[in-house]
Protein backbone atom coordinates (compact mmCIF):
# COMPACT_ATOMS: atom_id res chain seq x y z
CA UNK A 1 0.00 0.00 0.00
CA UNK A 2 1.35 3.48 -0.85
CA UNK A 3 1.46 6.25 1.69
CA UNK A 4 2.21 9.96 1.35
CA UNK A 5 4.68 11.74 3.59
CA UNK A 6 4.86 15.48 3.97
CA UNK A 7 8.17 17.08 2.98
CA UNK A 8 9.32 20.37 4.44
CA UNK A 9 10.08 23.08 1.87
CA UNK A 10 13.79 23.64 1.18
CA UNK A 11 15.73 26.31 3.02
CA UNK A 12 18.77 28.23 1.87
CA UNK A 13 22.00 26.21 1.66
CA UNK A 14 24.96 26.81 3.96
CA UNK A 15 27.57 29.27 2.74
CA UNK A 16 30.29 26.60 2.40
CA UNK A 17 28.43 24.59 -0.26
CA UNK A 18 30.40 24.02 -3.49
CA UNK A 19 32.72 21.03 -3.15
CA UNK A 20 35.23 19.93 -5.76
CA UNK A 21 34.72 16.88 -7.92
CA UNK A 22 37.31 14.62 -9.59
CA UNK A 23 38.97 16.05 -12.67
CA UNK A 24 39.23 19.57 -11.28
CA UNK A 25 35.64 20.69 -12.00
CA UNK A 26 33.67 22.38 -9.27
CA UNK A 27 30.55 20.69 -7.98
CA UNK A 28 28.63 23.79 -9.06
CA UNK A 29 29.38 22.75 -12.65
CA UNK A 30 27.87 19.32 -12.07
CA UNK A 31 24.36 20.72 -12.59
CA UNK A 32 24.95 19.67 -16.18
CA UNK A 33 25.66 16.08 -15.08
CA UNK A 34 22.03 15.02 -15.32
CA UNK A 35 21.65 16.09 -18.98
CA UNK A 36 22.29 14.48 -22.36
CA UNK A 37 21.42 10.88 -21.47
CA UNK A 38 20.01 8.49 -24.11
CA UNK A 39 19.45 4.83 -23.36
CA UNK A 40 18.33 1.50 -24.74
CA UNK A 41 18.53 -1.94 -23.16
CA UNK A 42 16.86 -5.11 -22.01
CA UNK A 43 17.40 -7.78 -19.40
CA UNK A 44 15.55 -10.48 -17.48
CA UNK A 45 15.42 -11.14 -13.75
CA UNK A 46 13.08 -13.44 -11.82
CA UNK A 47 12.97 -11.68 -8.45
CA UNK A 48 10.31 -13.93 -6.98
CA UNK A 49 12.18 -17.20 -7.34
CA UNK A 50 15.73 -15.88 -7.24
CA UNK A 51 16.47 -17.64 -10.56
CA UNK A 52 18.32 -15.58 -13.17
CA UNK A 53 17.55 -16.05 -16.84
CA UNK A 54 20.09 -15.00 -19.45
CA UNK A 55 19.70 -11.64 -21.13
CA UNK A 56 18.55 -11.92 -24.72
CA UNK A 57 18.26 -9.66 -27.73
CA UNK A 58 14.48 -10.06 -27.52
CA UNK A 59 14.27 -7.97 -24.33
CA UNK A 60 13.04 -4.76 -25.89
CA UNK A 61 14.45 -1.44 -24.68
CA UNK A 62 12.06 0.89 -22.88
CA UNK A 63 13.27 4.40 -22.17
CA UNK A 64 11.86 7.12 -19.93
CA UNK A 65 11.41 10.16 -22.15
CA UNK A 66 10.33 13.77 -21.98
CA UNK A 67 7.59 14.76 -24.41
CA UNK A 68 6.17 18.29 -24.65
CA UNK A 69 2.53 18.86 -23.85
CA UNK A 70 0.19 21.18 -25.68
CA UNK A 71 0.85 24.06 -23.28
CA UNK A 72 4.63 23.77 -23.62
CA UNK A 73 5.17 21.79 -20.45
CA UNK A 74 6.49 18.26 -20.15
CA UNK A 75 4.46 15.09 -20.45
CA UNK A 76 5.33 11.48 -19.55
CA UNK A 77 5.58 10.65 -15.91
CA UNK A 78 4.44 14.05 -14.59
CA UNK A 79 8.12 14.89 -14.10
CA UNK A 80 7.53 18.64 -14.28
CA UNK A 81 4.54 18.56 -11.94
CA UNK A 82 6.24 17.44 -8.73
CA UNK A 83 5.42 19.69 -5.78
CA UNK A 84 8.52 19.74 -3.62
CA UNK A 85 6.49 20.69 -0.59
CA UNK A 86 4.36 17.57 -0.88
CA UNK A 87 5.19 14.00 -0.27
CA UNK A 88 7.06 11.38 -2.12
CA UNK A 89 5.48 7.92 -2.15
CA UNK A 90 7.07 5.12 -0.15
CA UNK A 91 6.09 1.59 0.68
CA UNK A 92 5.01 0.99 4.27
CA UNK A 93 4.79 -2.04 6.50
CA UNK A 94 7.13 -5.03 6.35
CA UNK A 95 9.16 -3.72 3.39
CA UNK A 96 10.13 -0.52 5.20
CA UNK A 97 10.84 -2.36 8.46
CA UNK A 98 13.08 -4.91 6.78
CA UNK A 99 14.99 -2.21 4.87
CA UNK A 100 15.73 -0.28 8.05
CA UNK A 101 16.77 -3.36 10.02
CA UNK A 102 19.08 -4.91 7.42
CA UNK A 103 20.25 -1.85 5.49
CA UNK A 104 23.86 -1.60 4.37
CA UNK A 105 23.11 1.95 3.22
CA UNK A 106 20.45 4.10 4.84
CA UNK A 107 19.71 7.69 3.85
CA UNK A 108 17.28 9.92 5.73
CA UNK A 109 16.12 13.42 4.85
CA UNK A 110 18.94 14.06 2.37
CA UNK A 111 18.98 17.58 0.96
CA UNK A 112 21.72 18.65 -1.44
CA UNK A 113 22.25 21.39 -4.00
CA UNK A 114 24.74 23.39 -6.05
CA UNK A 115 25.52 26.92 -4.89
CA UNK A 116 22.11 28.28 -3.86
CA UNK A 117 20.20 25.88 -6.15
CA UNK A 118 18.54 22.96 -4.33
CA UNK A 119 18.49 19.62 -6.17
CA UNK A 120 17.46 16.99 -3.60
CA UNK A 121 14.53 17.83 -1.35
CA UNK A 122 14.84 15.42 1.55
CA UNK A 123 15.05 11.91 0.11
CA UNK A 124 14.89 8.69 2.15
CA UNK A 125 16.25 5.40 0.82
CA UNK A 126 17.61 2.11 2.11
CA UNK A 127 19.62 -0.55 0.30
CA UNK A 128 20.27 -3.91 1.95
CA UNK A 129 23.52 -5.82 1.70
CA UNK A 130 23.57 -8.06 -1.36
CA UNK A 131 20.83 -6.19 -3.22
CA UNK A 132 20.87 -4.56 -6.62
CA UNK A 133 18.91 -1.31 -6.51
CA UNK A 134 18.04 0.86 -9.50
CA UNK A 135 17.29 4.58 -9.29
CA UNK A 136 15.15 5.60 -12.28
CA UNK A 137 14.42 9.11 -13.44
CA UNK A 138 14.58 11.64 -16.24
CA UNK A 139 17.48 13.98 -16.92
CA UNK A 140 17.69 16.48 -14.09
CA UNK A 141 15.83 14.29 -11.60
CA UNK A 142 18.76 14.31 -9.14
CA UNK A 143 20.18 10.82 -9.70
CA UNK A 144 23.79 11.92 -10.29
CA UNK A 145 23.67 14.34 -7.35
CA UNK A 146 22.51 11.47 -5.15
CA UNK A 147 25.40 9.13 -5.94
CA UNK A 148 27.96 11.96 -5.84
CA UNK A 149 26.78 12.71 -2.31
CA UNK A 150 26.82 9.05 -1.27
CA UNK A 151 30.39 8.79 -2.59
CA UNK A 152 31.51 11.76 -0.48
CA UNK A 153 32.08 14.09 -3.44
CA UNK A 154 29.32 16.49 -2.39
CA UNK A 155 28.37 17.54 1.12
CA UNK A 156 24.71 17.40 2.18
CA UNK A 157 22.88 20.49 3.28
CA UNK A 158 20.81 18.38 5.65
CA UNK A 159 20.00 14.76 6.44
CA UNK A 160 22.05 11.70 7.34
CA UNK A 161 23.86 8.89 5.54
CA UNK A 162 24.61 5.64 7.37
CA UNK A 163 26.74 2.92 5.81
CA UNK A 164 27.30 -0.37 7.60
CA UNK A 165 25.70 1.15 10.70
CA UNK A 166 28.19 4.04 10.75
CA UNK A 167 27.31 7.71 10.25
CA UNK A 168 29.25 8.75 7.13
CA UNK A 169 27.33 11.93 6.37
CA UNK A 170 30.49 14.06 6.50
CA UNK A 171 32.96 11.44 5.26
CA UNK A 172 35.30 12.45 2.42
CA UNK A 173 35.59 10.52 -0.84
CA UNK A 174 38.84 8.79 0.13
CA UNK A 175 37.26 7.67 3.41
CA UNK A 176 34.30 6.21 1.55
CA UNK A 177 36.59 4.33 -0.85
CA UNK A 178 38.45 2.93 2.15
CA UNK A 179 35.10 1.67 3.47
CA UNK A 180 34.39 -0.07 0.18
CA UNK A 181 32.10 2.48 -1.50
CA UNK A 182 33.02 3.06 -5.16
CA UNK A 183 31.35 5.22 -7.82
CA UNK A 184 31.66 4.57 -11.56
CA UNK A 185 30.83 8.05 -12.90
CA UNK A 186 28.64 8.95 -15.83
CA UNK A 187 30.49 9.38 -19.11
CA UNK A 188 33.08 6.59 -18.46
CA UNK A 189 35.97 9.05 -17.91
CA UNK A 190 38.73 6.62 -18.81
CA UNK A 191 42.28 7.91 -19.16
CA UNK A 192 42.38 8.06 -22.98
CA UNK A 193 46.15 8.10 -23.38
CA UNK A 194 46.83 5.11 -21.12
CA UNK A 195 46.57 1.43 -22.10
CA UNK A 196 43.63 -0.58 -20.81
CA UNK A 197 45.60 -2.37 -18.12
CA UNK A 198 47.13 0.86 -16.81
CA UNK A 199 43.63 2.31 -16.51
CA UNK A 200 42.69 -0.71 -14.43
CA UNK A 201 45.72 -0.37 -12.19
CA UNK A 202 44.75 3.21 -11.42
CA UNK A 203 41.55 1.82 -9.89
CA UNK A 204 43.63 -0.08 -7.34
CA UNK A 205 45.84 2.90 -6.49
CA UNK A 206 45.19 2.68 -2.75
CA UNK A 207 46.71 -0.84 -2.83
CA UNK A 208 49.22 -0.25 -5.60
CA UNK A 209 52.05 -1.89 -3.64
CA UNK A 210 50.12 -5.12 -3.13
CA UNK A 211 51.03 -7.09 -6.27
CA UNK A 212 49.01 -10.16 -5.31
CA UNK A 213 45.89 -8.05 -4.75
CA UNK A 214 46.28 -6.25 -8.07
CA UNK A 215 46.89 -9.47 -9.98
CA UNK A 216 43.80 -11.01 -8.39
CA UNK A 217 41.65 -7.99 -9.26
CA UNK A 218 42.92 -7.92 -12.84
CA UNK A 219 42.02 -11.58 -13.22
CA UNK A 220 38.58 -10.86 -11.80
CA UNK A 221 37.97 -7.98 -14.24
CA UNK A 222 39.14 -10.02 -17.22
CA UNK A 223 36.80 -12.82 -16.15
CA UNK A 224 33.84 -10.43 -16.23
CA UNK A 225 34.96 -8.74 -19.46
CA UNK A 226 37.21 -11.05 -21.54
CA UNK A 227 37.33 -8.43 -24.28
CA UNK A 228 39.40 -6.18 -22.01
CA UNK A 229 42.02 -8.87 -21.65
CA UNK A 230 42.23 -9.09 -25.44
CA UNK A 231 42.79 -5.32 -25.51
CA UNK A 232 44.86 -4.89 -22.37
CA UNK A 233 47.73 -3.14 -24.23
CA UNK A 234 45.43 -1.01 -26.41
CA UNK A 235 45.19 2.74 -25.74
CA UNK A 236 41.89 3.35 -23.95
CA UNK A 237 40.91 6.30 -26.11
CA UNK A 238 40.74 4.02 -29.15
CA UNK A 239 38.19 1.64 -27.60
CA UNK A 240 34.56 1.62 -28.65
CA UNK A 241 31.97 3.21 -26.36
CA UNK A 242 30.88 -0.18 -25.06
CA UNK A 243 34.45 -1.24 -24.37
CA UNK A 244 35.11 2.02 -22.53
CA UNK A 245 32.08 1.37 -20.33
CA UNK A 246 33.39 -2.11 -19.59
CA UNK A 247 36.71 -0.51 -18.67
CA UNK A 248 35.07 2.09 -16.42
CA UNK A 249 33.13 -0.58 -14.50
CA UNK A 250 36.23 -2.77 -14.22
CA UNK A 251 38.32 0.14 -12.96
CA UNK A 252 35.76 0.58 -10.17
CA UNK A 253 35.97 -3.13 -9.38
CA UNK A 254 39.75 -2.90 -8.99
CA UNK A 255 39.17 -1.19 -5.64
CA UNK A 256 37.30 -4.33 -4.43
CA UNK A 257 34.07 -2.51 -3.52
CA UNK A 258 31.39 -3.67 -1.12
CA UNK A 259 28.99 -1.12 -2.60
CA UNK A 260 29.38 -0.32 -6.31
CA UNK A 261 27.41 2.63 -7.70
CA UNK A 262 27.22 2.91 -11.49
CA UNK A 263 25.91 6.16 -12.96
CA UNK A 264 24.17 5.59 -16.32
CA UNK A 265 25.73 2.24 -17.29
CA UNK A 266 23.74 2.09 -20.53
CA UNK A 267 24.44 5.67 -21.64
CA UNK A 268 24.85 5.81 -25.42
CA UNK A 269 25.34 2.08 -25.90
CA UNK A 270 23.81 -0.25 -28.48
CA UNK A 271 21.15 -2.58 -27.01
CA UNK A 272 23.27 -5.72 -27.45
CA UNK A 273 26.14 -4.10 -25.50
CA UNK A 274 23.76 -2.91 -22.79
CA UNK A 275 22.58 -6.48 -22.37
CA UNK A 276 26.17 -7.65 -21.90
CA UNK A 277 26.88 -4.89 -19.37
CA UNK A 278 23.73 -5.60 -17.35
CA UNK A 279 24.49 -9.32 -17.40
CA UNK A 280 27.89 -8.59 -15.85
CA UNK A 281 26.27 -6.28 -13.28
CA UNK A 282 24.11 -9.24 -12.30
CA UNK A 283 27.20 -11.48 -11.99
CA UNK A 284 28.99 -8.86 -9.89
CA UNK A 285 26.02 -8.76 -7.54
CA UNK A 286 25.86 -12.56 -7.37
CA UNK A 287 29.52 -12.50 -6.30
CA UNK A 288 28.54 -10.52 -3.20
CA UNK A 289 28.77 -6.86 -4.23
CA UNK A 290 25.84 -4.58 -3.43
CA UNK A 291 25.00 -2.51 -6.51
CA UNK A 292 23.18 0.77 -7.13
CA UNK A 293 22.38 1.63 -10.75
CA UNK A 294 21.34 5.09 -11.90
CA UNK A 295 19.28 4.62 -15.04
CA UNK A 296 16.70 5.99 -17.44
CA UNK A 297 16.46 2.54 -18.99
CA UNK A 298 13.39 0.78 -17.60
CA UNK A 299 14.86 -2.56 -18.73
CA UNK A 300 17.33 -2.32 -15.84
CA UNK A 301 14.46 -3.25 -13.52
CA UNK A 302 14.95 -6.84 -14.68
CA UNK A 303 18.30 -7.11 -12.90
CA UNK A 304 17.18 -5.23 -9.77
CA UNK A 305 15.77 -6.31 -6.43
CA UNK A 306 14.70 -2.84 -5.35
CA UNK A 307 13.63 0.24 -7.31
CA UNK A 308 13.47 3.95 -6.61
CA UNK A 309 11.86 6.48 -8.93
CA UNK A 310 13.01 10.08 -8.68
CA UNK A 311 11.27 13.16 -10.05
CA UNK A 312 12.70 16.66 -9.63
CA UNK A 313 14.69 15.80 -6.51
CA UNK A 314 11.91 13.84 -4.82
CA UNK A 315 11.49 10.07 -4.54
CA UNK A 316 8.01 9.16 -5.75
CA UNK A 317 8.41 5.37 -5.48
CA UNK A 318 10.48 3.05 -3.32
CA UNK A 319 9.85 -0.66 -3.25
CA UNK A 320 10.40 -4.01 -4.95
CA UNK A 321 11.56 -3.74 -8.56
CA UNK A 322 9.30 -6.68 -9.43
CA UNK A 323 6.20 -4.73 -8.38
CA UNK A 324 7.11 -1.76 -10.56
CA UNK A 325 8.09 -3.99 -13.46
CA UNK A 326 4.90 -6.01 -13.29
CA UNK A 327 2.37 -3.18 -13.00
CA UNK A 328 1.48 -1.15 -16.09
CA UNK A 329 -0.46 1.27 -13.92
CA UNK A 330 2.52 1.95 -11.66
CA UNK A 331 4.93 2.31 -14.58
CA UNK A 332 2.56 4.75 -16.24
CA UNK A 333 2.08 6.72 -13.02
CA UNK A 334 5.70 6.92 -11.95
CA UNK A 335 7.65 6.56 -15.22
CA UNK A 336 5.26 7.69 -17.91
CA UNK A 337 5.64 4.40 -19.85
CA UNK A 338 3.21 1.51 -20.26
Amino acid sequence: MLRKHKKAPPTDPPAWQGAYVPGGARADDESEAEAGEHHAAGAHHDAASGDHAALTEHDAPVIIEHSPSADGGAGNGHADHVDHETASFTLSGDVAATASRDALLEVRGLRVGYGSLPVLYGIDLSVNEGETAVVLGLNGAGKTTTVLTLAGVMRPWAGTIHYGGEDVTKAATEAMVARGVVLVPEGRRVFPNLPVEENLRVGAWVKRRDKDFIDHQLERCYRYFPRLQERRTQIAGTLSGGEQQMLAISRGLMADPKLLMIDEASLGLAPVIVQQVLQVVREINEDGVTVILNEQNVGSLRVADKAFVMQKGVLVYAGPAEDLRGSKEMRREFLGVG
